[in-house]
């Protein structure tokens, strides 16, 4: 009897999975867990959490490398993915849990309740070796960013890794928008973010990597992030279309109270 690990594994329909992007649901899945493993340590012991899990891309990729033993948790604002995921996954693979996070978006969740720069993740401190978000800041501006890094930070373990896609901007990519080579043009300022469109300014943001690194900082992540520049901004070369940021936990964030007060000095918000 071939183990249920093995067995082939559940995808969405395209009409259920249309809200989480184009392209190729376990071919996108397969090539980040290859990132996970290659860039980010994953290891097969390793408990995860996959913050904007969508309808299970990730986790469907995932089910066959990580351990029974494991523990992987994900959440998202998307009531039916996670309905899905419940279904599909964890009835097969019941260390793989699922969770809806009724928080407001005005593409995704217009009707939620609870707002990003005030959630707390639903997990214990110290609970997880590993984070990961894929096209979750590319969607989120400062505050609400600022507030995810910190839950980020209590939640993992200390050495634990967090891998985050952004779109970065610096000098090389303001020269590459200037070319016209870029997918975005990020025209707009809004604090340490730029902005594709002001009339929805969640569609797509980009940070500037100073800023990046110095919020890492603050919050509690090693100074040092490595960057891995992606391919959106016209680039010929990189790991894939988003630029990527590996980052481990290696001390205490500054107070909070200090760090809002330092953050609140660039946001013109």
């Amino acid at each position: 009897m071939v183990p249920a690990r093995q067995l082939d594994l559940p995808v969405p329909s395209e009409k259920d999975r249309e809200y989480v992007g184009a392209g190729s649901f376990k071919e996108i899945g397969e090539h980040f867990l290859e990132l996970f493993q290659r860039i980010g340590g994953l290891k097969p012991s390793d408990d995860v959490l996959d913050v904007g899990c969508g309808i299970g891309r990730m986790a469907i990729a995932m089910v066959n490398h990580q351990d029974e033993k494991s523990r992987f948790e994900g959440f998202d604002i998307v009531q039916h993915g996670i309905e899905w995921c419940e279904k599909n996954i964890t009835t097969r693979w019941p260390n793989f849990q699922f969770k809806h996070s009724d928080i407001y978006n005005k593409c995704y969740n217009p009707k939620g309740q609870l707002v990003s720069r005030k959630y707390t993740f639903p997990y214990d401190d110290n609970s997880f070796d590993f984070i990961f978000l894929t096209s979750v800041f590319t969607h989120m501006l400062p505050r609400d960013m600022e507030n995810y890094l910190g839950e980020m930070h209590r939640v993992l373990r200390p050495g634990g890794r967090a891998f985050i896609t952004f779109f970065i901007t610096n000098q090389e990519v303001d020269g590459l928008i200037a070319e016209g080579k870029s997918v975005f043009k990020l025209q707009h300022q809004r604090g340490p973010c730029r902005i594709e469109d002001p009339n929805c300014p969640e569609q797509v943001v980009g940070y500037e990597e100073k800023y990046l690194h110095q919020l890492f900082s603050e919050s509690g992540f090693g100074k040092d992030i490595k960057v891995f520049p992606g391919q959106w901004c016209g680039r010929s070369k990189g790991e894939t279309s988003h630029d990527l940021v590996l980052a481990v936990k290696e001390g205490e964030p500054t107070s909070r109270q200090q760090w809002r007060r330092k953050i609140a000095s660039w946001l013109p918000f």
